[in-house]
């Protein structure tokens, strides 16, 4: 139990430390902490790192977008890279790149990745496609119930697209349910 305890505060030691880096702009050292992490089989929070892109510099965000292309291509099987790739483009506005980047995810149906069925939800909206999002996160709400994000977004673009009873009612199934 105590080895479990050490490598969970060492994983947490290095998410934090690679965080600080990417802060500070080393992105070296961000790739090396992320690495490592890998290399012990954690969680790297690859998504929290993507979400911090806007609120950095532009040249920043550019090396970030190389660091998590390289990290893609050295772990080409690891979801939570090509998700987080996928967010880190949409974050700094390339919803395009980040639709083809997503694909991949969307078409294994085995992994059933489910923040990339809520990203796509986001991207076809963004992209100016408002039919054919609802008609995927339609679908993807039954199929995932349970994914209170998912039916969150489904209802928040009937809405923007006047959609009332509809949202209504996943609104009124969200609530019922959650």
């Amino acid at each position: 139990e105590a080895w479990k305890a050490v490598a969970a505060a060492r994983e947490e030691a290095r998410r934090a430390a690679a965080i600080q880096s990417l802060r500070d702009g080393n992105l070296s050292d961000t790739r090396q902490h992320l690495e490592e992490i890998l290399q012990l089989g954690g969680d790297a929070d690859f998504d929290g790192l993507a979400a911090m892109a806007p609120r950095l510099h532009p040249d920043q965000q550019l090396e970030l977008k190389r660091l998590f292309a390289e990290l893609q291509q050295r772990h080409p099987d690891n979801a939570e890279i090509r998700y987080s790739t996928a967010l880190l483009q949409s974050l700094t506005g390339d919803p395009e790149q980040a639709a083809e980047t997503l694909a991949p995810l969307l078409a294994d149906s085995q992994k059933e990745f489910q923040p990339a069925v809520v990203l796509q939800g986001e991207l076809l909206y963004e992209l100016g496609r408002p039919r054919e999002a609802l008609r995927f996160l339609q679908a993807q709400s039954r199929r995932y119930p349970d994914n209170r994000q998912l039916g969150t977004l489904y209802a928040r673009i009937l809405v923007s697209e006047n959609e009332m009873q509809a949202a209504q009612d996943e609104f009124t199934r969200l609530v019922d349910q959650f």
